[in-house]
């Protein structure tokens, strides 16, 4: 489909994650070779990052002169990426106007081959604090499985950057430009875990799909009211 001019968008899990009870069942995409014939290597651990969603990871019986009470605790989710600031293509339009994009489970993506007739850009990158854990790790959210995973991230090795979503543009074949998005998540856009991304996901969904049928403009219409316009003073 490439070859002949067109747009694919893949979003890539090594694992199914069941939002709601955690577990995780293998998966086999079948798009590996596929991807590997344009250089691009889905990586099958899974992100752990410190720029991160926080949740609610039990509760704290305090007891209090009105009677006990239960108080949440919170902690940092490492498996729930914040990627924002230098994390985000300023230079794309995809990305360009964005204020940050949540994901989940994510994996890392590699470009190992370079192709000279295609163009490749990083979209989403991990922050610089970010690890990478093996699919098989434990993703619950109780506050002792998140310590030991923090614990395992933290000594596995020493912290980096990591791609998370990049697209190819240029000639895939013999016929017209096409172009391809690849990103190393599909959770991202679950109905569940687009509440918990808010509607930054939700715009970088649209974008995505406008930059693959080449409608720019429309991208920049919808970001035109989300960029920031300072006043400026000219009085002196």
């Amino acid at each position: 489909y490439l070859e002949t001019g067109g747009s694919v968008l893949a979003l890539l899990d090594t694992e199914l994650v069941n939002p709601q009870t955690l577990n995780s069942k293998p998966v086999e995409t079948g798009l590996d070779s596929w991807l590997l014939d344009y250089g691009i290597v889905v990586d099958k651990r899974i992100i752990f990052d410190n720029n991160c969603i926080t949740v609610q990871a039990g509760v704290h019986q305090v007891k209090t002169s009105e009677g006990d009470r239960l108080i949440p605790i919170e902690a940092p989710y490492g498996f729930g990426v914040i990627t924002e600031g230098e994390g985000l293509n300023i230079d794309h339009p995809i990305t360009s106007a964005l204020g940050s994009v949540v994901m989940f489970w994510a994996h890392p993506l590699e470009i190992n081959q370079v192709h000279s007739s295609l163009d490749y850009e990083d979209l989403i990158m991990s922050s610089k604090q970010s690890w990478l854990l093996p699919s098989d790790s434990n993703l619950s959210m109780k506050p002792e499985n998140i310590r030991e995973l923090q614990l395992s991230a933290y000594g596995s090795a020493n912290p980096t950057s990591y791609p998370l979503a990049v697209a190819v543009s240029g000639a895939f074949g013999e016929s017209n430009p096409g172009r391809l998005v690849v990103v190393g998540d599909s959770d991202l856009f679950h109905n569940v875990t687009l509440r918990g991304g808010g509607d930054t996901n939700k715009e970088f969904a649209s974008n995505l799909v406008d930059w693959l049928a080449n409608d720019i403009e429309l991208i920049s219409l919808r970001s035109r009211g989300q960029r920031l316009r300072p006043l400026l003073d000219y009085a002196n």
